[in-house]
């Protein structure tokens, strides 16, 4: 249902922002000749640029390569979702990193892609107060962990069962993407939500569905000039009700938590939005667009994450044991804990080359121009302009990293080990980001998130390896499930299978 919306909505609001992009380029066409500028790396002349913004839809990574390979260390402009963007490599990364928010501005960039002033309101939009709810998580994960680890036997058996009762000497075929997008929803609801909402089925299709409706919806308002935003919305929202449905769902539960001492309010995710949403009676809409923009972007990097790591693992099953061994040595027989799972300093390596190799975009740390910015080359982005970073480009330079094709799971453990840094070194760690590792971004606005998202990925990684056998289908012919390449975005194989089978000696019961 998404995807058919995606195709009717991208056409109209791609060409809205191309020809108001072209129109700013013009203008600043007319800028000071001595102005230093940056090449396009495919033609930006109106009316050939219309066909290469649909070019930039479909071969994006071709395009960012070339341009990479053409201006390493340099900079140059593309086509992207009707934009022009400037794109940043080498040196000028950090320059991008350190830049001044009030010039050069990420939260701006999320505001235009999500409409999030219109739709969702200023406390996220402006107040962002998704930051310290962030970082509020982040600093509770150790009381989150067991939450999950209690989620997690729910979720596969509930999931599992979808696919067929996995036999305790059979083969059972596993559409991995479905299923594990599935299973980490579920987990992030437990960790969101909490007991009892996240396991009932209307809370699942309210989330879904107004997740959903939050992203054709942007699109949608993007076809609009700004000032016609608003009015439209409010008449789309005579015909759709679906972020209103959700905040009928949640008013509820609100009130609820409202009536308790905040110590008596459960651990989860909605209570660390109503504790920083200050006003005496908060807007609803406020708390249910928070939670559904948090649940979006944990959804997507998580779920795509994992299924990425997945994949490497039955492609090179000589890695799972490995993988086993260290798990052993490093948890004996007890339970997996939050602090053990952070000793895993192998997986660790295993899931940064994952995300080196199959990372989440083409790009990294967008931003969007509240004033002129000039770089110390001379390049100026004029206010109104996006700029953004090379990211999946850097990660497969051969000049960067040595073998950069080649999937080498201890890669980071090597090279920590040999500049002798310690086992508690965080230098090459999975959540460490550094001008040559951009899956997080880089600087204050790397995703605040990833500390959530690591625990998650890892956790499922060790429940697997703990109580299942994995291997491809033989049709596969032993080969890793391509990766999918749609709108600068690299997804793992959507349509592949992953067989499990219930190891041997595990208690079921």
């Amino acid at each position: 249902m998404l995807f058919e919306a995606l195709v009717l909505v991208i056409p109209p609001a791609l060409l809205y922002s191309w020809y108001t992009s072209a129109s700013t380029n013009a203008s600043s066409g007319e800028a000071e000749e001595h102005e230093v500028k940056v090449e396009s790396v495919v033609s930006d002349a109106f009316g050939i640029s219309i066909l290469n913004q649909i070019r930039g839809l479909i071969w994006n990574d071709s395009i960012m390569q070339k341009g990479y390979d053409q201006h390493k260390n340099g900079m140059f402009r593309m086509p992207f979702l009707g934009q022009w963007p400037t794109v940043v490599s080498g040196e000028y990364i950090r320059e991008l990193a350190r830049a001044p928010d009030d010039h050069l501005n990420f939260q701006a960039t999320l505001n235009d892609f999500m409409q999030l002033e219109i739709l969702v309101g200023k406390s996220v939009s402006q107040d962002m107060i998704h930051l310290p709810v962030i970082r509020a998580l982040t600093r509770q994960l150790p009381t989150f962990y067991p939450e999950v680890v209690d989620e997690t036997q729910y979720a596969f058996t509930t999931y599992f069962e979808k696919h067929g009762k996995l036999q305790k000497d059979g083969w059972t075929s596993v559409k991995a993407f479905d299923t594990f997008m599935a299973i980490i929803k579920q987990l992030n609801a437990r960790t969101f939500i909490g007991l009892p909402l996240c396991r009932e089925e209307k809370w699942e299709k309210a989330i879904d569905k107004g997740g959903a409706n939050l992203t054709w919806r942007a699109l949608f308002l993007r076809m609009f000039p700004e000032d016609r935003r608003a009015g439209v919305n409010e008449y789309v929202k005579r015909f759709s009700h679906v972020l209103e449905d959700c905040i009928e769902l949640l008013t509820s539960v609100l009130e609820q938590r409202r009536a308790m001492r905040e110590e008596e309010r459960p651990n989860d995710l909605l209570t660390l939005i109503m504790s920083r949403v200050t006003d005496e009676e908060p807007d609803p809409r406020t708390i249910v667009g928070t939670y559904l923009v948090l649940d979006q972007v944990a959804q997507a990097t998580t779920s795509i994450t994992f299924v990425h790591a997945l994949y490497y693992l039955v492609a090179y099953p000589e890695y799972a044991d490995v993988l086993r061994e260290e798990i052993q040595e490093v948890n004996g027989d007890s339970t997996i804990s939050f602090t053990s799972l952070g000793e895993l300093r192998k997986l660790d390596s295993f899931l940064r080359e994952t995300q080196r190799l199959s990372g989440f975009s083409d790009f990294s740390m967008n931003r969007l121009a509240l004033q002129d910015f000039t770089f110390s080359n001379g390049v100026t982005i004029h206010k109104g302009e996006f700029v953004t970073a090379v990211g999946n480009s850097v990660h497969h330079d051969p000049e960067v990293y040595q073998d950069a094709k080649e999937f080498k799971p201890w890669r980071s453990y090597d090279q920590t080990n040999a500049e002798g840094l310690g086992k508690d070194s965080k230098k090459y760690a999975a959540v460490t980001p550094s001008e040559t590792f951009l899956a997080w971004g880089l600087g204050k606005h790397a995703c605040p998130g990833r500390w959530y998202a690591s625990m998650l990925v890892k956790h499922l990684v060790v429940y697997i390896l703990l109580q299942y056998d994995i291997k491809l289908p033989d049709s596969a012919k032993g080969k890793r499930p391509a990766d999918l390449r749609m709108v600068g975005t690299i997804l793992p194989n959507t349509r592949a299978s992953v067989l499990f089978k219930r190891r041997q000696g595990v208690d079921w019961d």
